[in-house]
């Protein structure tokens, strides 16, 4: 039986002992402790509102200090560098704004931690009211439903909630309703249905057994329709929004480039290498990630997708782990023998330097490919298995709530509906319980939760753990109830596989192009303009070869002689444009990061804070990125060039 006096002690323990600081965490902390200064009485009740909401163990004056120290720092660290002479002064200067800008963002953290922490918590709110209102059915006490969803939730929503028992537990508010209201106050600001859920599932409560029921019902009813009409207008939005996004952050900032190698070979001062790296490398990602960003803040509740359980491991054994060694290996190879050959030539244009130039970045893609597979692929096949398990689910307690209503124990009917289940997924859990049952004679609890046999180790899903946990209580309480409790909670299951289904249809033609953005327009177009690019560099190199020729021939005489040559040398200064490998490091590293972004970003529209899916939608997406890019570039280069070959000798 679920023993609630243990969960208590283990969710103090687990409060106790406190979540991991981050390094975030740790410096300002640090920073404090060196240089404690007073923050503006006037900021610090707003500063300390995020603060507060995330569960930050910081102080205002603990941001503070750490802004101060690492601006201080390293500014005064680049300006000794310039002093000695090891950094020109016009670098340092770029150096001294990243480090205001590293400033302010170190400053402004908490605030844009707030956006990330509300984002995580979205998707475990739907899961919030489930497991509530399934503790409500075992036993009418809001005290146990509250510590059962703490127990459960392993985000932001369990942070919450064991904070909340926490400052119950010490005094901080009289009973668990009154801690409730604060905790509704908290969330209510966009997620209004969440809200008036938590508020229904408190007034039942006060209502008779059948009366209970139906508010429990009607609560799962409010968030998930909730969902339905949130996801349904934000699709809406999103559509407009990414028609911004790839015209600001894409595709005319790729067209754009064409453009700078003819600025570069008129106006050869104008631009610079160093103009492009902070423009397309550095300030262009950072304004496509503030818009994706604002696009996430407005990210309706979604479903928390399982996470494997992990064997932890020491940092040894992390960092000389293949999914390590394997990306550094690739890295140090490709990009390095790439690298050595570009700055070891003397060459201002060649094909082959332009292979060697996309060899690094075919380094440093492998090696973020590489590491995306080795870290998913291995846990992709058990996650898709619980998922499809976590569907299933309703399905199973749905015949198992029809066979008990003829009585019996829910070992026997277990057992009785082994045929009926055979062809699901899920049926290898029920499988492992059975087995426990008739083979070492364990009750239903034992048989699911045994430390050493128990078969939900065996598929370690949140969700499934949380309703067996749940049906070995209600189990206690006789044939009848069990029965009308294993039917309501396969609806809400059932009800919420539905209303998931919905929002991954009103998703889909948002989410298929953002697909073509990443996978095609990106790599499409950034491999067109590195070709086109390397066509006119070569075109003018062949021009001025032929006219250094011609004047070699004529000496002094006729209008391409000394006096024109030079003034054909002032108009095109050959030497000083933009090598063409260097040129495509700076458009291939762009392309990279966008397609980064957009694939973690599509992932987080789509599946909530699941990071497994995360990893390998990014692997998928980089590999055929680069590979479009690749061909695009070469093929196209080779095409053009022989083309004006032929017009040529013509």
């Amino acid at each position: 039986m679920f023993d609630i006096q243990k969960t208590k002690e283990e969710l103090l323990q687990s409060k106790l002992k406190a979540k991991k600081t981050s390094v975030y965490e740790k410096l300002c902390n640090f920073s404090e402790r060196i240089l404690s200064i007073p923050f503006p009485e006037k900021m610090q009740k707003k500063f300390q509102e995020p603060i507060d909401f995330c569960h930050l163990y910081i102080t205002p004056a603990g941001v503070l200090s750490f802004t101060i120290l690492f601006t201080a720092g390293f500014s005064l660290l680049s300006v000794l560098l310039t002093a000695i002479g090891i950094i020109p002064f016009k670098l340092m200067l770029i150096l001294f704004s990243g480090i205001l800008g590293m400033g302010y963002f170190i400053f402004r953290y908490p605030s844009y931690y707030v956006t990330q922490y509300k984002i995580k918590a979205t998707s475990e709110m739907v899961l919030t009211v489930l497991y509530l209102t399934v503790s409500m059915k075992v036993r009418s006490n809001l005290e146990n439903a509250v510590i059962f969803a703490a127990t459960n939730l392993k985000g932001p929503m369990g942070s919450d909630l064991s904070e909340l028992m926490w400052d119950v537990y010490n005094g901080k508010y009289y009973s668990v309703e009154v801690a409730l209201d604060d905790f509704i106050k908290k969330w209510k600001l966009g997620n209004e249905e969440f809200t008036q859920a938590i508020n229904l599932i408190k007034t039942s409560l006060y209502q008779s057994y059948a009366e209970r029921d139906k508010v429990l019902e009607e609560a799962v009813e409010i968030v998930l329709l909730g969902s339905k009409n949130q996801m349904k207008d934000y699709s809406r939005e999103l559509r407009s929004s990414l028609t911004l996004l790839n015209a600001l952050g894409i595709l005319l900032p790729i067209i754009g480039l064409i453009f700078f190698p003819m600025i570069a070979v008129f106006m050869p001062d104008t631009v610079k290498p160093i103009a492009l790296v902070i423009g397309y490398n550095i300030s262009l990602p950072i304004v496509i990630f503030l818009l994706m960003r604002s696009f996430l803040t407005k990210r309706p509740t979604t479903f928390h997708q399982p996470e494997i359980i992990e064997i932890k491991k020491s940092i040894f054994q992390k960092i000389f782990s293949l999914k390590i060694i394997i990306p550094v290996l690739m890295i140090i190879l490709l990009s390095g023998f790439g690298l050595y050959k570009l700055l070891s030539s003397q060459e201002h244009f060649s094909f082959g330097l332009l292979l060697y130039s996309l060899l690094v970045l075919v380094g440093v893609s492998g090696g973020i490919i590489s590491y995306s597979f080795l870290d998913s692929m291995p846990k992709m096949k058990a996650k898709n298995k619980i998922v499809e398990m976590e569907s299933e689910l309703h399905m199973v307690l749905f015949q198992l709530g029809h066979q008990i209503r003829s009585g019996g124990s829910i070992e026997s009917n277990i057992l009785k509906i082994k045929t009926k289940i055979q062809e699901l997924k899920v049926s290898d859990l029920f499988g492992s319980i059975i087995s426990n049952i008739q083979i070492f004679g364990m009750t239903f609890q034992n048989a699911v939760f045994n430390e050493k046999n128990g078969a939900i180790y065996q598929y370690p899903s949140n969700l499934i753990k949380a309703i067996l946990k749940a049906i070995s209580e209600i189990s206690s309480s006789g044939s009848a109830v069990l029965s009308q409790s294993l039917i309501s909670i396969s609806n809400y299951l059932r009800n919420i596989s539905e209303v998931e289904e919905y929002l991954k249809d009103v998703l889909s033609e948002v989410i298929s192009t953002m697909k073509i953005q990443a996978l095609a327009l990106a790599p499409l177009s950034s491999g067109i303009v590195v070709a086109l690019t390397a066509m006119m560099i070569s075109m003018m190199l062949s021009l001025s070869g032929w006219t250094e020729s011609v004047q070699g021939n004529l000496g002094s005489y006729g209008p391409v002689g000394d006096l024109g040559g030079d003034i054909f040398k002032n108009i095109l200064s050959i030497d000083k444009i933009i090598s063409i490998h260097y040129f495509q490091l700076i458009v291939g590293f762009y392309m990279i990061e966008v397609v980064v972004m957009l694939s973690i970003f599509m992932s987080i529209i789509e599946y909530g804070d699941e990071k497994i899916q995360r990893t390998y939608d990014l692997g998928k997406n980089l590999l055929t990125a680069i590979i479009i890019y690749s061909i695009t570039m070469i093929v196209l280069y080779l095409i053009l060039t022989s083309m004006i070959k032929m017009m040529w000798v013509a």
